[in-house]
């Protein structure tokens, strides 16, 4: 199913403004956990690192489906959630 430009935008968008929460949240979530477990130097980073982590897991498990999932679903999932 291919989608208009505006649709695609969309998609992207949507996807972007939920992963950015997401991101966000598990970042925080991840520092709190882990502050005062790793050396000073980690402590700033420790939150970006997982969630980078957890989203290179999911972009691959997303992308190993290729053709099996919709070009939307793609958008919203891959371009937006995920890389947005």
């Amino acid at each position: 199913m291919a989608l208009s430009t505006a649709g695609a935008a969309l998609a992207v968008f949507v996807g972007s403004g939920v992963g950015g929460v997401l991101r966000w949240s598990i970042g925080r979530a991840a520092s709190d956990l882990l502050s005062g477990r790793l050396p000073p130097i980690w402590s700033g980073v420790s939150g970006t690192f997982a969630v980078n982590a957890i989203g290179s897991l999911l972009l691959a498990a997303l992308l190993a489906q290729g053709e099996r999932l919709p070009q939307p679903v793609m958008l919203l999932l891959g371009t937006g959630m995920m890389g947005g």
